[in-house]
């Protein structure tokens, strides 16, 4: 081989390397999204949980229901839920093969 061909195999490879890559960083990204969706239910769950028995246990009187509003408000905006979240930028996501033995974080 011409060191022409190698010098177009070495680019090409080194291409496809680059596109795969890319590739995974995309599906690790929807894979974050995902595993998110499901934290982020689990927590408004769990604070609507929480919150729904607090409100029903308050007593309503007959009178002032037919003219007062009802509060919409769930408690959700007072939560943090900062700490919830999975993101490599927070540090709390590692990347590892049992299969491999390797890892990173």
């Amino acid at each position: 081989m011409s060191n022409i061909q190698t010098f177009d195999l070495l680019l090409f490879v080194i291409r496809v390397v680059l596109i795969f890559a890319w590739h995974m960083s995309l599906q690790f990204s929807i894979l974050f999204l995902q595993v998110n969706a499901v934290m982020g239910e689990l927590f408004a769950s769990e604070v609507l949980g929480r919150i729904v028995p607090e409100k029903s246990q308050t007593q309503v009187d007959p009178d002032k229901s037919s003219t007062s509003l009802y509060d919409w408000s769930t408690g959700l905006e007072d939560e943090d839920d900062s700490h919830l979240y999975f993101s490599p930028d927070q540090g709390n996501v590692i990347f590892a093969s049992a299969v491999d033995g390797w890892g990173f974080g």
